[in-house]
């Protein structure tokens, strides 16, 4: 087993599930509702779960390179959307959505 793989590999998976906790409980205590964010989360976690048992067999089809670059594609795309929100709202700029 590859101890320094594992290690790696827990604490990433660690952090990204404690960062849910508390994206939950921000919310959930924000809007004075934390019962329905648990209850949010605990039905997203249980669609991740379904989803990566349905989808497992059909995404094996596809190389690893190619699921490695759409998802790259999509973490690209999520980072500069944010970054142009950030630039507007941090430059006060009014945006007007329909």
């Amino acid at each position: 087993m590859d101890w320094m793989g594992f290690a790696t590999s827990f604490n990433g998976v660690f952090l990204e599930g404690l960062e849910a906790v508390f994206i939950v409980l921000t919310f959930g205590l924000a809007a004075h509702s934390l019962s329905s964010a648990i209850f949010g989360s605990i039905i997203g976690l249980a669609a991740v779960v379904l989803a990566g048992i349905l989808l497992r067999k059909p995404l094996t089809k596809i190389p690893e390179n190619t699921m490695k670059f759409i998802v790259g594609l999509m973490l690209s795309g999520f980072g500069v959307f944010w970054v142009g929100e950030g630039l507007i709202s941090a430059g006060g700029i009014r945006t007007y959505r329909f």
